[in-house]
């Protein structure tokens, strides 16, 4: 998917690691993705989860906490 082939060159220890916004705009983009299509977020979370920073991963799973809490 486009999405997820546009992430992965910039998380990790690649060329926008250092890049605040780059990283949270990445934590925007999984969350907004998470409404429509919640498991596979999930499992890109799992697979990459490790490579992502932590702004990157309290955005990504915002939607998806709320969603397992009935919100």
């Amino acid at each position: 998917m486009l999405l997820y082939d546009t992430i992965l060159p910039s998380i990790g220890a690649g060329r926008f690691a250092g890049e605040f916004f780059i990283r949270k705009a990445i934590g925007w983009a999984l969350r907004d993705r998470s409404y429509a299509a919640p498991d596979e977020v999930r499992a890109f979370l799992v697979e990459y989860g490790a490579e992502l920073s932590p702004p990157t991963r309290r955005e990504a799973l915002k939607a998806l906490a709320r969603r397992q809490a009935g919100r």
